[in-house]
């Protein structure tokens, strides 16, 4: 059976949805914004661009919810921040690891640079001509060379 491939939109809500939204949407408002940031990853693997919008709503996420707090009452109610900025960050940490992956295998398969090597003969100076490099030319407090001549520059 083929694989159908999936629409950008269709690909930025299940991010959101896996990540989880606000009661103001506050994700899905910003997900097509970090999708078209991360666009040139795709020119480096095909799934770059998903894995850094995916970490960037993770981020965002752990913003939104970092004012919150946790609570209880006392009916099956029990809300515990901890549990879900844990979750995000262990999250964050295989999407790290799936982005490193997919970068390493793309600097595998990078074309290598070819080209000619050439050298070139060094050309010293004829006799009675300073070299070009010299200290005396260039001038160092560290390393004076005394003029043959006993000229002074």
């Amino acid at each position: 059976m083929a694989e159908i491939p999936l629409s950008e939109a269709t690909i930025q809500q299940i991010l959101v949805d896996e990540v989880g939204d606000t009661a103001n949407l506050d994700l899905a408002n910003a997900v097509q914004l970090f999708w078209t940031s991360f666009q040139d990853k795709q020119a480096i693997h095909p799934r770059l661009q998903e894995l850094y919008t995916h970490r960037r709503l993770i981020d965002y996420a752990l913003a939104l919810v970092r004012n919150h707090v946790s609570f209880s009452t006392d009916g099956a109610l029990n809300l515990q921040l901890a549990q879900r900025t844990a979750y995000l960050k262990d999250r964050k940490a295989e999407i790290q690891t799936d982005i490193n992956k997919l970068e390493t295998i793309a600097r595998a398969n990078r074309t290598p640079v070819i080209g000619q090597l050439t050298n070139t003969e060094v050309e010293t100076p004829p006799p009675g001509v300073p070299y070009g490099d010299s200290h005396r030319i260039i001038g160092s407090p560290y390393f004076p060379e005394p003029d043959p001549e006993g000229n002074s520059f």
